[in-house]
């Protein structure tokens, strides 16, 4: 936390850092707050820019990016680039087990493994 903090920092002082986690699994929601006063872009690529600094500690410590939530639109990018060949094989074998006519999140996280 300490680490992401400071790389939140290094983007603005002024940006606000809400995190808890799970105690039992060192799980971290981690969420950033854009100083105040930015316009709707400005504050959109305040965020990518924190995105991308926590992001690189989180590579740093062999950490990832999801959890028990599941990964979401806005971080499939992230998600996808970080996965092994192993891991997308995994998946994709899961997917297709108990999916198989592709029906269910058609279009979202996996879809690119699916295929």
């Amino acid at each position: 936390m300490d680490k992401a903090t400071a790389a939140v920092a290094s983007v603005s002082a002024d940006a606000t850092v809400l995190s808890y986690g799970h105690v039992g699994d060192g799980n971290l929601h981690f969420n950033v707050v854009p100083p105040r006063g930015l316009a709707d872009a400005a504050a959109i690529d305040f965020l990518h820019r924190c995105e991308l600094a926590i992001f690189a500690v989180v590579d740093a410590v062999n950490g990832s990016i999801s959890a028990e939530h599941g990964v979401g639109r806005l971080k499939r990018e992230a998600f996808l680039s970080r996965l092994s060949p192993v891991h997308a094989d995994i998946l994709r074998r899961i997917k297709r087990e108990f999916d198989p006519a592709g029906v269910m999140n058609s279009g979202r996280v996996l879809e690119p493994l699916v295929r």
